[in-house]
């Protein structure tokens, strides 16, 4: 049988899914605070309702029901403000009467028809008393407390788990006011209409994916209207699809390297020839990738880019290791090689790697070229080798 009052984390996580789904919430400036809100949401929502949904049965103690309001609370809060922070109004619920209708006291209603508070109204008003402003809750003049007098003031010395209703399942507290000091009143709502109350906002998150959701297409539908026209001079594409790969919060890394490619001068004919030759091998990737862009399909865009980073099979022992550290532990500029360091390291690893595979396709002048210069020669070598194993 299927628990009533289960809360579906497939919701939140559908939630989540869409949030991380684009780069812009956490990197535009636009959406960064709502990011950090939605996080926020994100984790709290995750503890709430896992509490709740291994706390199905009624609170058996005073400590268990805090607790619960707790959760509640949080859980409440935390989808409202999300959803005011994306639709710029209210929640739709914010004027609904069904959940705490009929609260009683001592075994009669606790409401007139005319005095009958929003669920919200009513909820903030036990969570007060239970946790937040258990000696002193007020009706303010803004207040929609209709169930109290202006300046009347609640107070409650403990909450009450534990009271037995032949009917239904009930928790409730005692509270004094400040309007009748000689009397004291118990009052009490059933516990599945402060679920189905919890149930019912936690069921709007799906509006706040959808919100989400349209956010991002709104993105993409402007991140269409820039396309890259192909050019004849390739380092010209590259600067225009690095200008894309900004404006959709993609890491550039990758173009980068292309660029480095397109840019480095050459003194050696070998490197000439070598260069030229992945040059043509690459130019395709470019294209293709111009193409990917003009669609909104970064993934594969990126994917086709990516042909850069393809190393041979068939090298000598240690050569991947050789590669990691020549792209971890050289910078870019060379720099007062301290011994033991990195970067001396590094160095090593990139004269090793040049004598035993790279010589084939590159010279390397370690003395003079900088740093990008070999790593950028090491990764022509690569994707030469690559090509010729390829082909064979």
């Amino acid at each position: 049988m299927v628990n009533a009052f289960y809360f579906n984390k497939k919701i939140i996580e559908d939630f989540r899914s869409a949030v991380n789904k684009s780069p812009i919430f956490a990197r535009k400036n636009e959406y960064k605070l709502l990011y950090s809100k939605a996080c926020v949401l994100m984790n709290r929502i995750d503890s709430a309702i896992s509490y709740f949904n291994s706390h199905n049965e009624k609170p058996k103690s005073e400590e268990e029901l805090i607790l619960y309001f707790v959760e509640a609370a949080i859980l409440k809060d935390g989808v409202y403000q999300m959803y005011e922070n994306l639709f710029r109004e209210k929640p739709p619920l914010i004027e609904s009467k069904k959940w705490f209708i009929d609260a009683q006291t001592y075994g009669k209603k606790l409401f007139e028809k005319d005095v009958c508070p929003y669920d919200d109204t009513y909820f903030e008003y036990l969570r007060a008393l239970i946790f937040a402003h258990p000696f002193e809750t007020s009706k303010g003049c803004r207040s929609n407390r209709v169930f109290m007098s202006e300046g009347e003031i609640h107070m409650s010395p403990w909450v009450i788990a534990n009271y037995n209703d032949p009917n239904r399942e009930v928790v409730g507290l005692r509270i004094y006011s400040n309007k009748t000091l000689d009397s004291l009143e118990d009052i009490f709502i059933g516990f599945s209409n402060l679920k189905n109350y919890l149930l019912e906002r936690y069921n709007l998150i799906p509006k706040l994916t959808d919100k989400i959701n349209d956010i991002i297409n709104s993105e993409k539908k402007t991140w269409l209207e820039h396309k890259i026209v192909h050019s004849n001079d390739f380092y010209l594409d590259l600067i225009e699809i690095e200008n894309v790969y900004k404006e959709r919060f993609i890491r550039i890394e990758t173009v980068s390297d292309y660029k480095d490619i397109y840019s480095i001068k050459c003194d050696s004919k070998l490197n000439i020839e070598s260069i030229d030759k992945v040059r043509f091998i690459l130019s395709n990737k470019i294209i293709k990738a111009i193409d990917y862009l003009n669609n909104n399909e970064n993934d594969n865009a990126e994917e086709e880019l990516c042909f850069i980073y393809k190393r041979p099979k068939n090298m000598h022992e240690f050569a991947h290791y050789e590669l990691e550290k020549i792209f971890t532990y050289l910078p870019n500029e060379r720099a007062k090689i301290e011994i033991g360091s990195n970067e001396e390291w590094g160095l090593i690893q990139a004269k090793n790697f040049y004598s035993k595979y790279a010589y084939k396709y590159v010279f390397i002048d370690f003395e003079n070229y900088s740093y990008n210069e070999i790593k950028t020669l090491v990764t022509v070598a690569c994707i030469l080798g690559f090509v010729e194993e390829t082909k064979k």
